[in-house]
């Protein structure tokens, strides 16, 4: 049974009105920009413009890169391109709270979309806390528990000499 985090449709709809806020927030500070500009001075438009670039970019980089997160007994499932991307509990590090309702999943070993993976559990998050919340707090103890079962790894024989303590 797998249970689904984020919806794509939905994922994919926060993805195009937030990139149309930004271009709107963009086209109304820039004119904002230039009202000054003209009446007063040029020293406002030189601080302010940079200001909306950088938050516009921050925002547009940190939305693009969420994914739609989904997880059975022992895998989180990702949607890359349209496919499914499948990594294994034992391949995962921690999973993070990063911002508002963003979430990412830390790995061991890098995936080709690099050793984090950063999900939106609900567009409609204040509203439906309790229900995401006991989702999340369901995988973070599915990973728990797979962690506890693994078996103790013998660092030692696993390198290719082994240290000797000489009396």
């Amino acid at each position: 049974m797998r249970t689904t985090l984020v919806s794509t449709s939905k994922l994919q709809s926060y993805k195009t009105v937030t990139i149309t806020i930004i271009i709107l927030l963009n086209i109304i500070g820039f004119s904002l920009a230039l009202v000054p500009f003209i009446i007063y001075d040029v020293h406002y438009i030189l601080i302010f413009i940079p200001i909306i670039l950088f938050v516009s970019i921050k925002w547009y980089i940190e939305t693009r890169r969420l994914k739609s997160a989904s997880y059975d007994e022992n895998s989180v499932f990702y949607e890359k391109n349209g496919s499914e991307v499948q990594i294994p509990f034992e391949d995962i590090k921690d999973i993070k709270v990063k911002g508002v309702n963003v979430f990412s999943i830390s790995l061991f070993r890098p995936t080709h979309d690099g050793k984090r993976i950063w999900f939106k559990t609900s567009i409609k998050y204040p509203f439906n806390f309790k229900k995401q919340d006991e989702k999340l707090n369901e995988l973070r103890d599915r990973l728990d528990r797979f962690k506890r079962t693994l078996p103790e790894r013998d660092f030692v024989r696993l390198s290719s000499y082994n240290i000797t303590v000489e009396k």
